[in-house]
């Protein structure tokens, strides 16, 4: 029997075996994941060494997430820090990966289901593009990423996690907007896999554990151990110029030299309101307030600009929320309050 072989034997054996507490543990994704991606082939070649004399082969440890410690049959996985052992000859390592770590971020698609479960299908979702008026981007490629259009502005949401996109630039990626923005959509994870989300994210293995358990504590409602921005305001003398830790907005407004280099960006003209048809004018008033509202709360105008990456998203309530922009996901290391006139 090849590899690919018993792995699908025990996907479909999946079913027969308790998981705990891990609600729905075979999904609609079950006949898609795990995937045998680079992830997969990365933590199998962590089995190089692996005894063969053992109940469990690597290869079906591999794809159930984890890795090998060095020591027998002992197994971790890299996401939620689980340590296996003393594997049994009728053990399936998915499903005990299931009961032992129900929370775990990589058996997260089997265990969740779309908020809009009539949107799962590709079809469903680009023929909801049919009053698309963008150029970019293109609806097959926002559609293949898990978005249906809304048909507000050009606003897309995620079939399986909610999340909600806006304010497009002609250069935006769908699929890197949706990682950045929803890291632990289920519907990414299966179509990308976590070691691409972690890349495209510029995350560690662990820094995505500990943001998927604080954001687990934070939807239970219980404390969590993270410095708040009050909390460091407290401690922060009116001379530092510094951004309180990795959150807020600096005491003093710190911004960029004169004298630094720009971006390279042209001038971008304004368009004169005579050149533009009178039956797109709504659409660019629309346009115009989106691109001005805070990218956060979407309600307030965006006054404060987070800076290295000086994108100007946030109203001065949001930012002090903040550890990273909330467009590109770049650390926030300062704030700048900016006034147009």
């Amino acid at each position: 029997m090849t590899v690919e072989e018993r792995i699908q034997q025990r996907r479909e054996s999946l079913p027969r075996f308790q998981t705990g507490d891990a609600p729905n543990p075979n999904g609609i994704y079950a006949h898609r994941y795990p995937r045998m991606d680079e992830g997969y082939y990365r933590r199998l070649a962590t089995f190089a060494d692996y005894p063969s004399n053992t109940n469990m082969t690597k290869e079906e440890l591999a794809w159930a997430g984890f890795v090998w410690s060095g020591r027998g049959d002992e197994v971790k996985c890299e996401y939620c820090a689980v340590v296996l052992a003393q594997w049994q000859i009728h053990d399936v390592a998915f499903s005990e990966h299931c009961r032992v770590s129900p929370d775990c971020p990589f058996i997260l698609p089997r265990r969740s289901q779309p908020n809009t479960p009539d949107k799962r299908f590709l079809y469903d979702r680009r023929i909801s593009f049919n009053s698309w008026t963008r150029a970019h981007p293109l609806p097959s490629e926002l559609a293949d990423a898990g978005f249906f259009y809304t048909g507000e502005s050009d606003h897309v949401k995620c079939f399986h996690c909610d999340l909600v996109l806006h304010s497009w630039e002609p250069t935006g990626m769908p699929w890197h907007a949706h990682a950045r923005f929803s890291p632990f959509c289920a519907y990414v994870i299966v179509e990308k896999g976590i070691d691409w989300i972690r890349g495209v994210s510029n995350m560690s293995a662990s820094q995505y554990r500990s943001r998927f358990l604080a954001i687990l504590a934070e939807s239970s409602g219980q404390p969590m151990s993270v410095q708040t921005a009050e909390d460091i305001l407290a401690n922060i003398s009116d001379d530092d110029d510094s951004l309180f830790g990795d959150v807020g907005l600096p005491s003093g407004l710190v911004g960029i030299p004169i004298s630094s280099e720009l971006a390279g960006r042209l001038p971008e003209p304004i368009k004169d309101v005579e050149d533009v048809p009178e039956d797109k004018l709504r659409q660019v008033l629309a346009d115009t307030l989106s691109s001005q509202s805070c990218k956060v709360c979407l309600t307030n105008r965006a006054t404060v600009v987070i800076l290295p990456c000086a994108h100007l998203v946030s109203c001065p309530s949001c930012v002090k929320r903040l550890r990273e922009c909330p467009l590109c996901r770049a650390s926030a290391e300062r704030a700048l309050e900016i006034f147009i006139t």
